[in-house]
C-alpha cells in the first residue's frame, strides 16, 4: 500500500478540525450524552447499507461470549464513532453484537463531535486523535481502558511490505482484511482488556501529543 494510500485512509478517521459545543469533557457525562447502537445507526444517511452488512457479519464465538459473561461487574464502554469512517464501520458493530449479548456490557456512541477530548487524550501511536476510540470507564467514572482505531495484526499490516506476510495475509487493501477478518482481532484485543479493568487493573494510559 502507498504512503499516499496510506495518508489518505487515516485521514478519513480523523478528527475534525473544529469541534462547537464540548465543554462537558469529563469521560462519565461525554458516556452520559451516548446514544445506543441502535440509535446511532438510525441516524446515518450514507453508508447504511454497508453498516448493515457489517452487523449481519458480526456473529460472536461462544468462547468469547463465556468470557465476556463471566465478567464479575458491569462495565460502561464508550465509543467515539463516525457513519464515513472504515475503521469505525468494521469494529463498533461487533462491540455494539457483544454489548447485546452480554448484560455486563454497555455501550454508548458519540460522534467525534462530542468525543474530541476523548480522542485527544487516548491517541493513535503515532499520534493522532482518530475514530473509533474506545474506552471504558471504571466504578469512578475513570477511564480505565481504551482501545484505539483499528487492531494491532492491522496496524503492523498496514505498515509492513506484503510480501514478508504470509500468504493468507495478503490482501488487496484494508477492506479486504477487514472482511476476511470479521471482527475477530479486535474481539481478541477486547476481551482481555475487559477482563483486565474488571481486576481492577488499568487498560490504558493517556498519550497526549502537542
Amino acid at each position: 500500500m502507498s504512503a499516499s494510500l496510506l495518508l489518505a485512509l487515516s485521514l478519513t478517521c480523523g478528527a475534525p478540525t473544529a469541534v462547537a459545543g464540548d465543554s462537558a469533557n469529563d469521560p462519565a457525562v461525554i458516556w452520559r450524552d451516548g446514544v445506543t447502537y441502535a440509535a446511532f445507526t438510525s441516524a446515518f444517511s450514507n453508508r447504511k447499507r454497508v453498516w448493515r452488512q457489517r452487523d449481519g457479519w458480526a456473529v460472536i464465538s461462544d468462547s468469547v461470549m463465556t468470557r465476556a459473561r463471566a465478567l464479575p461487574m458491569k462495565l460502561r464502554v464508550l465509543a467515539v464513532a463516525e457513519e464515513m469512517c472504515n475503521d469505525s464501520m468494521n469494529s463498533i458493530p461487533y462491540l455494539a453484537r457483544l454489548a447485546e449479548l452480554t448484560p455486563m456490557i454497555e455501550l454508548h456512541i458519540v460522534n467525534s463531535a462530542r468525543g474530541r477530548s476523548i480522542m485527544e487524550a487516548f491517541r493513535t501511536p503515532d499520534g493522532r486523535a482518530a475514530t473509533p476510540t474506545v474506552v471504558v470507564l471504571d466504578a469512578n467514572g475513570r477511564v480505565a481502558g481504551c482501545w484505539i482505531e483499528r487492531p494491532e495484526r492491522l496496524r503492523k499490516w498496514s505498515l509492513t511490505p506484503r510480501d514478508s506476510l504470509p500468504k493468507d495475509q495478503r490482501f488487496e487493501d484494508r477492506r479486504g482484511w477487514y472482511e476476511n477478518d470479521k471482527g475477530r482481532s479486535a474481539m481478541a484485543e477486547w476481551i482481555p482488556m475487559l477482563e483486565r479493568i474488571a481486576r481492577g487493573e488499568s487498560a490504558c494510559e493517556p498519550k497526549v501529543v502537542p
